[in-house]
């Protein structure tokens, strides 16, 4: 019983029939669910990117006028021209070997601090920082540090605990880390780096617990819906954060995090009057949606009890269903991270595309995969409730193409030529279809086969998909020391194979059944009760057909 296919899901696979009752989905708590995890989404990926833009303001600048074209030196990395209304010049103070370039073949040689540019327009910024790129590098990356730390716990907590309080806590975090950011900041870069892997600990809080909360939530063929829904908020979050960012850097940088900050403390008293952990403790929620959702396994969905069965790490970590997945998830960060990482450099390198200069191509992607997002689940849904593919097929289906889609698309944006460089855009927009389409496939496959332990083998599988996004972006570094369009092939290829790789694992090996070791002995022993009962019944109804065979043949005798 427990590792048979079934389309209807992990209603069939706990042996209870489901309920037939479907209440509308617009509307229902389960629906604002979906909408309050995408604020979430947003408000978390708000903070956390905020500090990629604002980094650019925090460091040390003298505005030059626009007779200014280049400006060479050789200490500091970043000591650029930004061409716009006014140029910029990064990581001062100059050095004896800057040399500043005027359009007319004019070039200056100033000293550090020199009193007599006269020529120059330009105004300090107190309050600014000279990091180095080290430094700078290290800031940035603290928080993927942080959030390796939290993925398993968390889901041990919110299977605990619950995931509304996992989730506060996490919201809590990251406010007192954001609003701190300014002193840390301005005391040293290892204070802001700490404060940064702090806020890395807080986001790592939030994706397993989030987990908890929609498979407490949703049955089999909604998952995705809510899934796609909920993720559908990191794009816009990363959107709202650029722009805002940039906007607020010219009332002081340090605004940024404090505006920030404020937002993430409004939505947590939204988070904690909407939000609970299961249907049977929300005071608000309609009986019809109660009754869908808590007789769907024939009990409660009330997964928060105080007694909490030991998890089974043996069998989970031997479990050929959560590797297959897993190894898809890597390739799924692999591929998403290389987009987000290393497309910028590769357009600027390859094509000559400023990305952060121009907001249209910037947006973009990010709009067509909120979009996609939110689309896939809600095709992913129809296709299982229509009975078109099982369960099973569905999650493989989205799996394959999304992944060998994403491939497709990363080699092929590595081969347009320089004069076609805008099908380049159109290309990497489409891999952000293809990308969300393993929210249908791949992510959702947790809940499928660990059922109440979902929210830890999500945490597994996540912290192996954000423990790959630093070796990835090291690896395009090595690959690419020149940055030409050869070498970026290289970088593509292999987030392709990986892609293919993973695809025929996941074909192979996944499962959409739940498996023995995520079935809590209670739960076990009534599976055990109920298929004896219905053997019983065959019995009987065996006997009983025997003794009318048997007295249907006497009255022929006779």
């Amino acid at each position: 019983m427990l590792n048979q296919e079934s389309n209807s899901g992990e209603d069939e696979e706990y042996g209870i029939k489901p309920v037939k009752e479907n209440p509308r989905f617009l509307g229902s708590c389960r629906f604002k669910l979906g909408l309050i995890m995408f604020l979430a989404n947003l408000v978390l990926y708000l903070n956390r990117v905020n500090i990629n833009m604002t980094v650019v303001c925090m460091l040390d600048v003298i505005e030059i006028s626009d007779d200014v074209t280049m400006v060479t030196d050789a200490n500091y990395y970043n000591r650029t021209i930004i061409q716009g209304n006014s140029s910029i010049l990064t990581s001062l103070p100059l050095g004896e070997s800057d040399e500043i370039t005027y359009r007319n073949g004019t070039t200056v040689q100033p000293a550090p601090y020199n009193k007599s540019r006269n020529n120059l327009t330009e105004s300090r910024h107190r309050h600014k920082f000279q990091w180095s790129k080290s430094e700078i590098s290290h800031i940035l990356s603290a928080y993927y540090y942080g959030c390796l730390l939290t993925q398993i716990p968390s889901g041990n907590l919110a299977r605990r605990f619950g995931g509304k309080h996992v989730i506060t806590t996490c919201c809590i975090f990251t406010i007192i880390s954001t609003i701190l950011t300014p002193m840390a900041a301005s005391h040293s870069a290892t204070l802001l780096f700490f404060v940064r892997f702090l806020l890395g600990i807080a986001g790592g809080l939030f994706a397993p617990a989030t987990y908890v909360l929609i498979v407490n939530w949703t049955t089999a063929t909604e998952r995705a819906s809510i899934l796609g829904l909920a993720a559908a908020g990191q794009p816009v979050g990363i959107v709202i954060s650029f722009i805002s960012s940039g906007f607020f850097c010219s009332l002081g940088w340090f605004t940024v995090f404090y505006i920030h900050g404020s937002i993430t403390c409004i939505f947590l008293f939204l988070w904690m009057y909407e939000i609970y952990n299961t249907p049977s403790q929300h005071p608000r929620i309609q009986q019809a949606e109660l009754n869908y959702l808590t007789q769907r396994y024939g009990q409660t969905t009330d997964s928060v009890k105080k007694e909490t069965p030991k998890t089974p790490w043996k069998q989970i970590f031997l479990s050929k269903a959560l590797w297959a997945v897993v190894l898809a998830h890597i390739a799924y960060i692999w591929s998403y991270y290389t987009f987000i990482i290393n497309i910028p450099m590769f357009m600027k390198e390859v094509y000559e595309f400023v990305i952060e200069k121009n907001g249209i191509l910037s947006a973009l992607p990010y709009l067509f995969s909120m979009f996609s997002l939110i689309s896939v689940g809600s095709l992913s849904a129809l296709i299982i409730q229509k009975g078109w593919l099982s369960l099973k097929m569905t999650r493989k289906l989205f799996a394959g193409l999304g992944l060998c889609g994403t491939s497709i698309c990363l080699i092929s944006a590595g081969h347009v030529q320089y004069e076609q460089r805008y099908i380049a855009v159109v290309i990497i927009c489409i891999s952000c279809i293809f990308s969300s389409l393993t929210f249908g496939g791949i992510l959702p496959s947790y809940a499928d086969f660990a059922g109440k332990l979902s929210g830890t083998v999500f945490a597994i599988g996540n912290t192996f998909g954000m423990a790959i996004v630093i070796p990835s972006a090291l690896l395009a570094g090595l690959l690419t020391p020149n940055g030409l369009q050869e070498e970026w092939q290289r970088v593509f290829y292999v987030a392709a194979g990986l892609n293919v790789v993973s695809t025929f694992v996941f074909v192979a090996f996944g499962k959409s059944s739940l498996q023995e070791w995520a079935v809590a002995p209670k739960d076990n022993i009534e599976m055990c009760e109920l298929n004896g009962s219905v053997s019983m019944l065959h019995e009987e109804e065996r006997e009983n057909k025997t003794e009318l065979e048997t007295l249907s043949v006497t009255l022929k005798l006779k």
